[in-house]
């Protein structure tokens, strides 16, 4: 609405323009020229009464002919029909630049929309590698060595199954476990983990067999220990964490990513860390 009343404005001023152009042209009457022409009785005579002068207009070549009224010009050819034809071709211009911004806009919501419904449609059809750890047989973190160089050390299982509609290729999976002070909340934002790249010192368990999986597959189990320098206490306030990266490429050849996050309560027992950074799927 905003446009069109800017548009129609935009046309009465240009019309308002030309209108006052043409009408300044035949009423201005600072660009005429005039003539002055006496003639004097004969014989000669000194009186000035005896000169008869007129003044007229230069051009106003036929003073027995009627001017025509103002807005003929308006009408005239060619230069009133120019005029209009500009006015309406400029109209034109406007309109169907409008036409073509709305024409544009259509396109990038409809190309939005597809784009939406392919990604939609990806990830109904994509591969859904889920990871699950748990401790082997049922046992626990361990302790080994004396203080003050004792270590922390666990057996665990990754088990990895596919929820998705199509096939995956698992190529890479890390485990790790760290003795830490950081207490990780739910409603803090972390990055996830860097592997393998967990910096200089960081061990860490890695697999790097390909696993074909469906779904319907039985889940695959990977056993692995895995361990880190020190020993977490009520008293010290350490925390052991152990998580890791699942890594795959799925039915698109597209690659991809499953965390998994865990955190020790006691010595045997693990449960999930309440926090996106560790349970991320790409």
């Amino acid at each position: 609405m905003m446009k069109r009343l800017a548009i129609f404005f935009g046309v009465a001023f240009i019309a308002a323009v030309i209108l006052v152009a043409r009408f300044g042209d035949k009423y201005d009457t600072g660009s005429n020229d005039f003539d002055i022409k006496c003639v004097q009785d004969s014989p000669p005579s000194s009186d000035a009464a005896s000169l008869a002068c007129t003044i007229h207009s230069s051009k106003d070549a036929d003073q027995g002919k009627l001017s025509p009224p103002w807005w003929y010009k308006l009408v005239a050819w060619p230069g009133g029909i120019t005029a209009w034809l500009l006015l309406f071709t400029l109209d034109a211009i406007v309109w169907q630049a409008i036409y073509t911004r709305k024409a544009a806009d259509a396109t990038k919501v409809a190309a939005e929309a597809a784009l939406k419904q392919t990604h939609h449609m990806v990830n109904s059809e994509r591969a859904w590698v889920m990871a699950e750890l748990r401790f082997e047989h049922g046992g626990g973190l361990m302790i080994r060595g004396a203080p003050p160089c004792q270590q922390t050390m666990a057996n665990v299982v990754l088990s990895i199954k596919n929820t998705g509609s199509t096939p995956a290729w698992v190529y890479e999976q890390f485990i790790h476990l760290e003795v830490s002070p950081k207490i990780i909340a739910s409603l803090e934002t972390y990055e996830s983990p860097n592997f393998p790249f967990l910096g200089q010192g960081k061990e860490m368990f890695v697999s790097r067999e390909i696993h074909p999986i469906s779904q319907g597959d039985d889940p695959i189990g990977t056993g692995a220990w895995v361990e880190d320098s020190g020993v977490a206490t009520s008293e010290n306030g350490l925390h052991v964490y152990i998580y890791g990266v699942v890594r795959y490429r799925d039915a698109f050849s597209t690659e991809r990513e499953t965390y998994f996050g865990y955190s020790a309560k006691g010595n045997n027992r693990l449960e999930r860390i309440p926090n996106e950074a560790y349970n991320k799927h790409t």
